[in-house]
């Protein structure tokens, strides 16, 4: 996301701070997992994880591919469009009880 835009930020904040129940994954990103036109039909596509799930995910795959790129500059990976990169694991936090201690 850095290369997206000015100005940005990053906190990091360990796995083990949240309440398991209150955080989903998914392999790569969301808008790229649940787009049809991007499937190519591995078992990640257009579904969400529990922690428990996407790191066994993750111990038989590992990370998604993450090609050197940068949205500001307009570099973008040749071999294929940058969509086509699932990019990272993306996680969906829906409680700020945790966040809320690092702001």
């Amino acid at each position: 996301m850095e290369t997206w835009f000015s100005n940005t930020a990053c906190i990091r904040i360990p796995v083990d701070e949240f309440d398991p129940d209150t955080v989903s994954y998914t392999y790569g990103d969301s808008l790229a997992a649940y787009n049809p036109a991007l499937d190519t039909g591995e078992e990640w596509w257009g579904r969400v994880y529990r922690y428990d799930g996407i790191a066994k995910l993750i111990a038989e795959y590992g990370f998604p591919e993450d090609p050197e790129y940068d949205m500001r500059r307009r570099i973008f990976p040749k071999d294929k469009p940058i969509n086509k990169y699932l990019k990272y694991v993306e996680a969906h936090v829906w409680s700020g009880e945790t966040l809320d201690r690092y702001l």
